[in-house]
Parts: C-alpha cells; structure tokens; sequence
C-alpha cells in the first residue's frame, strides 16, 4: 500500500532512529522502505542499512549501486522503483514519533479520493536535543491547503510529514537534479491534482543538523529552484507563473543562510517584480518580502529604505 522514501548520505549517527521509526508502524496494510545509500564516504551508512535489508528482507530494501547521485536524482530513483500505492518521505536524519501515521494518512487519502496528497504537523529539534523543540506550524486543527495558499502563505510542513498517491507522481517529468527545493515542487505539483489534507497533529520530527542544507545554504544555491517554475509550468501550463516566480526569488532572500547585502536587495527587486504582475492577489507574499527584507538589511541601510517608503508596517 506505502512506500516509504528514505535518502541516505552520511547519516550513521541519525540512521538508526529513522528506520526504527518506519519499522515501528503499525498498520493494516503492507508497506515497503526503499533506502537509497548514496556512496557515502564518511561513515558506516551503508553498513548499517544492509544490516536492516538483512534482518528485515520482508520489508527493508537499499537501493545502491556505487555511485553518488545526489539529492534529487535519489529521490527520484528511490520512486521510479516504488511499488507502493502512495509514496511516504523520510530522509535519514528526520523520524517519525506515531506509530500509526501512515495508518492515519491512507485512512484519509483511501476516504478522500479528492484530496492529492496528506501531511502532517512537525515537532522541529536541533541535533538530538528532544525535549526543546518547537512546532512547524500553528494550526490547532485539521485543515486543507490549495496551490494559491502553498505559494503565499508556504509549505507549512516538512518532507517527513508528506504522503501522495504515486499515480500523479507517474505524469511528472524529471525533476532538474540542481534544485534544493525538491520537495517544495512535489508539494506543489500535488496541490495541482487536488488540496492537500493537513493532519494538525505532530507526527514527525524534523531534524536540524550541522550536516543539513538547510543549515549552510548559500544564495548562488537557492537560486537554481527557479528551474522549478518551467517544471511547475510542463505539469501546469495554468500556472500563474509570475506568482510562482516571485514566491521563488522570495524563497532565496529569505532562505539563504549565505547571501551578501546586494544579493538580498537584488532578489527582493526581482521577488517585488513577478509579484507584482502576478495573474492573482499575491499582497500576502508582499508584505512577507518587505518583512524578509527590512529583518536581514544592516540597520544604516533599514533606516535608508524605510526613507524611502518601505517596511512602513515594519516595527524592529
């Protein structure tokens, strides 16, 4: 019925707990782990992986074959050989903490053929630190997200959280393997076949680690997810691109760990640009652009824009 995703690379010390928490579940239907080791040259990854395949052949299988792919080509072996009904993500150094979310998460995609996809709520901890976290999102309940709402308001939850049904995935061209935000464009491309349900309850964790992307992503880096608007484009050609566009140039200025002073005031013109020929109301990306930007400008240079008219709604 699922299969479950996991990309591998350099993870040894996370590894055990993702896997645990995907053997862990409990449910009524079969499903399968797909790990797609990497080449991983630093640890005892793949070791550790054939040591499940072995002891779970049933349910454990790793995907390797001497050569490194990269983020976005594993992902996407790792589906070209899924054989489950709906697809499930877990990178190696997120983990699940329910043991019936994949339960919970087909009982409402098998109940609800009108909904794409389904995610969850996220606890967010930094390394192994477990008992300070925090909470991906705020909504105190259920609730269900459409295209128009992914691109302004943002994804409010993580790639551990996310399951969809294969079926669309099938229609999808490749994704460019240069991108960061791989899963920001599945995301989005699911919310083209129908909303996507968000189950307010926290049944993942999302993990920050001096190893992730997320944590050392530059600008030069984030800028190659403009390549994800013609591929939004092939799957819809309704897209309100300059929407897309801006929501994309507002991911680099406000994502990017390493962006100089320029940069940032560059893709914020650029952001500014495409939103404001946006094809609908995209005044919620705005105010979120002049927010990002008035937050990470030098202070002698905040004070010159606000001069000039800008961050009039921003107080620090």
């Amino acid at each position: 019925m699922v299969t479950v995703c996991m990309t591998a690379y350099n993870q040894a010390k996370y590894l055990v707990e993702a896997v645990e928490s995907i053997l862990m579940q409990r449910a009524d239907f079969k499903f399968e782990l797909l790990i797609g080791e990497d080449l991983s040259s630093k640890d005892n990854t793949l070791e550790i992986c054939r040591e499940y395949e072995l002891k779970y052949p049933h349910i454990v299988t790793v995907i390797h074959d001497g050569k490194n792919y990269g983020m976005v080509a594993n992902e996407q072996r790792l589906i070209g050989t899924a054989n489950g009904k709906y697809i499930a993500f877990c990178e190696a150094d997120d983990y699940w903490i329910d043991p019936f979310k994949l339960q919970k998460q087909v009982n409402i995609l098998e109940k609800h053929p009108e909904y794409s996809a389904c995610a969850c709520q996220s606890k967010i901890i930094n390394g192994f630190d477990k008992y300070n976290y925090c909470f991906l999102s705020n909504y105190g309940e259920d609730t269900t997200f459409d295209t128009s709402y992914l691109l302004q308001v943002g994804c409010e939850f993580q790639t551990a959280s996310f399951m969809f049904r294969k079926s669309s995935f099938l229609n999808f061209p490749p994704l460019p393997t240069s991108i960061n935000g791989w899963d920001r464009a599945v995301f989005i491309a699911n919310s083209f076949k129908g909303d996507i349900y968000y189950i307010a309850e926290a049944l993942a964790v999302y993990r920050k680690n001096e190893g992730g992307i997320s944590v050392r992503v530059t600008a030069a880096q984030m800028k190659q997810d403009l390549l994800i608007a013609p591929w939004l484009q092939i799957i819809n050609p309704n897209l309100p691109i300059n929407l897309v566009l801006g929501y994309l140039y507002y991911g680099v200025i406000s994502n990017a760990i390493t962006i100089n002073t320029l940069n940032l005031i560059r893709y914020y013109f650029c952001c500014m640009y495409y939103l404001r020929r946006s094809e609908i109301d995209a005044s919620l990306l705005q105010q979120k652009a002049n927010d990002t930007l008035a937050y990470r400008l030098p202070k002698n240079l905040r004070r010159i824009f606000r001069k000039l008219g800008f961050f009039k709604s921003y107080s620090r």
